[in-house]
């Protein structure tokens, strides 16, 4: 494992696109299987890193959809008629 260095301070471990750390935690228990599935549904290009042109990263998605998905489904509701 490699320290990233972001202007002479310490950022981190590098990890790949499979493992998102925040402060030295992997966040993979936060990640839905329910999200995960539906983000690996998407059609957008990512590329081998997992990253899409814009700088999405499809691991960054997945938490962040994962983390709003309790709120997604007990909060908003709706009604087709």
């Amino acid at each position: 494992m490699r320290i990233a260095v972001a202007n002479g301070i310490d950022t981190g471990p590098h990890v790949s696109a499979d493992d998102t750390i925040v402060r030295g935690r992997t966040m993979g228990i936060f990640i839905d299987d329910d999200v995960k599935a539906r983000v690996a549904r998407l059609q957008v290009p990512f590329n081998a890193h997992g990253y899409d042109k814009y700088g999405t990263s499809r691991k960054h998605l997945e938490l962040f959809f994962s983390l709003l998905a309790p709120l997604y489904r007990s909060y908003f509701k709706v009604d087709v008629s």
